[in-house]
């Protein structure tokens, strides 16, 4: 965007040429048509398909800004549709919390946010951009500081992918007020596209632009209505002029309650099981992972500070907090629980979706994963009173079982492997006897401890003792 707007600020330097170019015989709906085509022409990055690497998605975009070098009718009749088909916001992070923000750019790979332009370390009186119809700054400031006296981080999106970015920015946000006393402030304010940084209104090419820019203010608007954390100050700049806010701000109250909090786990999880249905295992992991991040932030060592100041509501008698408290803690508990569930499930999809493509050698840490989870959904740390389900126990057990064998297929004749994945099998049916994943995964493993056996009989060209006699073949 940057390499192609600064050709937008030469109108003044332009001269009509001679003559009539027949261009501008052509009706203005079929020029505006024109202009749409070659101005407009940003697509959104392709959908998420299989990608085994968490990246920035970004813009497909063909401007042909020499059309705008035409003459100065063509200019402005051009930058008017271009400015008002393609919105374009600017996101500035400034203060304290940018430092801490220091995930956030994950946050926009994570949820998909298409950026068409990053700056860092740029002077929060800067208009960054020109041709944005918003500008929107996130401080995460303590009271005492003052944005202005830092660096900030700038970037540009489009409007129409503001409820993206605004999920995204809410994880960081919601990362910044539960472990700390600082508290976020949104500043949206306005703006004319049409008026670059070093311009000044002037003429009715500027007011007819702010007049189509009233009749959006709305739908502009908008998205921001599902910030939850902290003020939101809204001002118009039409000028292109810094707008200088009131540093006196009023003290920002947490939204986050036991209610968003549950809500929002649940959100997350469901975004990663999405992700897994559709055999996208990396997204769907980095999901998991996020919410089982969350409530070990909650159940750490803040949680004298965290988890109990959710439950000081007036009214309610200290012996009831510790109640309620103790009843959150255990919804966190099975919430927890099922997160590992899914990341135990996701990660052995993800180790048989490799071995089915050849990449068995890459399939180390999806095995790390499953018996970790086995481990932590039977006596999950943050919840040492947590008692698991047994249905769940012995299903994290078969999958363990699974990885083990499959573990074999990568490392042909690997005997260690199966002799585990044949006990854990023999555990798991211990417990649940008529589990019928395990049932048939015992079969499976027994199955291929003989193949592994007859492998080594034709290698060695001996007879194997227990193959001596023939009645003790058996055929699936």
């Amino acid at each position: 965007m940057s390499a192609s707007l600064p050709s937008l600020r030469q109108s003044s330097r332009l001269t009509s040429p001679r003559g009539v170019f027949r261009f501008l015989d052509l009706p203005g709906e079929t020029r505006n048509k024109i202009y749409e085509m070659v101005t407009c022409d940003i697509e959104d990055p392709e959908p998420l398909d299989n990608l085994n690497t968490i990246s920035l998605p970004v813009y497909k975009k063909k401007f042909n800004p020499n059309l705008l070098l035409t003459c100065r009718q063509i200019h402005d009749e051009a930058k008017y549709v271009m400015m008002t088909k393609n919105l374009f916001v600017e996101v500035q992070l400034s203060g304290v919390g940018r430092r801490l923000n220091n995930e956030f750019q994950f946050m926009l790979c994570l949820y998909r946010v298409p950026v068409v332009c990053i700056k860092t370390d740029i002077q929060p009186e800067d208009r960054s951009f020109d041709g944005c119809v918003v500008r929107y700054r996130v401080s995460c400031d303590e009271r005492r500081s003052v944005w202005e006296r830092d660096s900030i981080d700038s970037l540009v999106i489009s409007h129409r992918h503001m409820n993206q970015f605004l999920e995204a920015i809410h994880q960081t946000q919601w990362f910044i007020s539960t472990c700390t006393q600082i508290r976020s402030y949104h500043d949206i304010t306005l703006q004319n596209p049409f008026v670059s940084r070093s311009a000044h209104v002037g003429g009715s090419r500027s007011q007819f632009s702010i007049q189509a820019l009233q009749k959006k203010e709305e739908a502009l608007l908008s998205p921001f209505s599902t910030v939850k954390e902290g003020p939101i100050y809204i001002s118009k700049d039409w000028s292109g002029s810094y707008v200088q806010h009131d540093n006196t701000r009023p003290p920002a109250v947490s939204s986050i309650t036991t209610e968003s909090v549950l809500e929002d786990l649940e959100e997350i999880i469901r975004k990663g099981r999405d992700h897994h249905l559709r055999g996208i295992y990396v997204y769907a992991e980095a999901f998991y992972k996020l919410a089982d991040y969350k409530i070990s932030v909650l159940m750490n060592s803040l949680r004298n500070t965290t988890v109990t100041r959710l439950f000081e509501k007036e009214g309610l008698e200290p012996d009831d907090q510790v109640i309620e408290g103790q009843i959150f803690e255990d919804q966190l508990a099975e919430i927890y629980s099922t997160i590992c569930y899914h990341r135990a499930q996701n990660a052995l999809a993800d180790m048989r979706h490799l071995i089915d493509n050849g990449l068995g050698q890459h399939t180390s840490d999806a095995c790390d994963i499953i018996h970790k989870m086995a481990s932590q959904g039977r006596a999950p740390l943050p919840f040492p009173h947590f008692i698991p389900n047994p249905e769940r126990t012995a299903d994290h057990i078969f999958m363990e079982a699974v990885s083990f064998r499959l573990w074999e297929e990568v490392r042909r004749g690997d005997r260690w492997s199966i002799d585990r994945a044949l006990e854990k099998v023999e555990l798991g049916l211990e417990m649940a006897p008529n589990h019928p994943w395990l049932k048939a995964e015992k079969y499976r493993i027994v199955r291929r401890r003989v193949e592994s056996v007859l492998d080594l009989s034709i290698v060695w060209n001996v007879a194997h003792p227990l193959f001596a006699d023939r009645s003790q073949f058996y055929y699936n």
